[in-house]
């Protein structure tokens, strides 16, 4: 049986970018099925879709430019830089790739659940906002596809560093940094 060296173990931000997006695109795709018409909830405001779709899009790219990180730095959930031995320990691409699951899954999952509670409460077309539901989700699946491409850009760079922290959910305070030893 081989041991993996501390280098094999650690995520790199390429793997960070490619998980994360992967998890945008679970989400998104979960979003848009619990708001399929007539699957959960019963809607007909279609034209709303494509112009929520476009508008969130516009706003993950505007957000990603305006803390300048749109090309160079294209995920805020992970905070990477080149590992150095009195430095915080890095993050095990185990414990990097659980994390981005659980968060995706909660995420997923809230829009699954918002929808199957609409069905069972028998919520009004308004208040359920199914069209902006699926329009966010078609979103989160066109960001994941620019993570995708962002995270091969990467791995073919010299900027290709150690992640060190993550933060919970994408937005919440930077997690506990897990020593790959």
């Amino acid at each position: 049986m081989t041991t993996m060296t501390r280098a094999e173990r650690t995520a790199r931000r390429s793997e960070a970018v490619t998980w994360e997006s992967a998890a945008w695109a679970l989400t998104g795709a979960a979003w848009v099925v619990a708001a399929w018409p007539g699957l959960l909830v019963s809607w007909d405001d279609v034209a709303l879709v494509p112009l929520t779709a476009t508008v969130t899009l516009a706003v993950f790219v505007v957000w990603q430019v305006k803390r300048g990180a749109a090309w160079s730095r294209p995920s805020t959930w992970a905070a990477w830089r080149t590992f150095e031995p009195d430095d915080r320990p890095p993050k095990s691409r185990f414990a990097l790739a659980t994390a981005i699951s659980i968060d995706a899954l909660i995420w997923a999952g809230s829009g699954v659940a918002w929808c199957a509670a609409a069905r069972y409460f028998n919520w009004s077309e308004t208040f359920t906002a199914a069209s902006i539901q699926m329009g966010i989700g078609f979103a989160m699946i066109a960001w994941a596809g620019v993570g995708i491409l962002a995270a091969r850009r990467i791995s073919r760079s010299d900027n290709n560093a150690v992640v060190v922290q993550r933060r919970v959910l994408g937005f919440g305070p930077m997690t506990v940094t897990g020593s790959s030893s």
